[in-house]
């Protein structure tokens, strides 16, 4: 059953057209043009976004940016750590783990094997609802207020969950009287509706938009990394984790969520509605190619303005 999506993704695939970005950085224009018509039918939209192609391409050209590069200028190192750290708490939010390891949680509960894949079955299905909410809301209401109440939400949640679960377990319910177990599920449910409508999707949206045409593919395959990284780690970590401390193991997570929540609010700036130069402006960065040409800071960059603006105001007095 799992080869079939595989077979109809590799199918597909065949069927897509080349990036005409792609087409453009390797010289092959007349393709390029030709996946934008066949992608508009609009020839105006066709040629104002191969117009944007290239005046991108021409300026990634003249101010490309190496990998030391964002750590060496100060506005790109606050974009790698607010970009990597967006999905740093996707990750520990514990949402993976739900996922990895639900059939055990569920055992821990006495649930049947039948019923805790149904409740699985569940989430998977409503992801594409939640992620669908999220489509149609992000780009009205906003980074900042989607993501810390859905941080807080998923914390109190977990915390529900963990709570109603040292009652069943810790109590002196039979096995079989699964009511705080079930009440659980249903705190899970909600953990899983917060996280796919806002985290799950604004952690890859914050973390491409915060970066400029040069140094986007580098900054998001750091972010990507991030992501992956601490997945891997919880991975390993969780069943150790789950067979000690077991249900108290999602106070963790909690705890994680709500410092989230904090940190989002003091140090992520909202980007929704910025465009591209924009953006730059948000973090400070309105003489980032000056700053990698020269090799000097911004300050710098400013101070020799300074110096040239009385000369060319004596200048003008001595003209008139």
């Amino acid at each position: 059953m799992q080869v079939l999506p595989a077979v109809v993704l590799a199918a597909g695939v065949w069927f897509l057209p080349e990036s005409p970005r792609f087409l453009a950085e390797r010289g092959e224009l007349r393709s390029a043009h030709a996946v934008l018509s066949r992608l508009h039918h609009d020839p105006g939209l066709v040629e104002a976004e191969y117009q944007r192609i290239q005046d991108n391409l021409e300026a990634a050209r003249d101010s490309r940016m190496g990998w030391l590069d964002l750590f060496r200028v100060p506005s790109l190192r606050r974009r790698v750590l607010l970009a990597c750290g967006i999905q740093l708490f996707t990750i520990s939010s514990g949402i993976n783990v739900i996922n990895y390891y639900g059939p055990r949680i569920y055992a821990s509960l006495h649930f049947s094997t039948s019923r805790s894949l149904m409740i699985i079955g569940i989430y998977g299905a409503l992801a594409q609802v939640y992620n669908t909410i999220c489509i149609a809301f992000v780009d009205r209401v906003g980074r900042r207020q989607l993501l810390i109440p859905s941080m807080i939400g998923m914390g109190a949640a977990l915390c529900v969950n963990a709570t109603l679960a040292h009652y069943y377990i810790d109590g002196d319910q039979a096995p079989g009287s699964n009511g705080n177990a079930l009440r659980a599920s249903v705190a899970m449910y909600f953990v899983f509706s917060v996280f796919f409508t806002s985290v799950g999707c604004i952690s890859w949206i914050f973390s491409s938009e915060v970066f400029p045409t040069a140094a986007r593919a580098k900054g998001t395959s750091l972010s990507t990394f991030t992501n992956w990284a601490v997945n891997l780690i919880l991975a390993q970590c969780s069943p150790i984790a789950l067979t000690k401390l077991g249900y108290r193991y999602f106070y963790l997570f909690t705890a994680f969520n709500w410092t989230a929540a904090v940190v989002v609010y003091f140090c992520y700036p909202e980007t929704q509605g910025h465009t591209l130069e924009s953006v730059n402006e948000l973090f400070g960065d309105l003489r980032a190619r000056q700053e990698m040409d020269s090799g000097r800071s911004i300050n710098a960059a400013m101070d020799v303005e300074k110096v040239t603006v009385p000369d060319q105001a004596g200048s003008a007095k001595a003209a008139s």
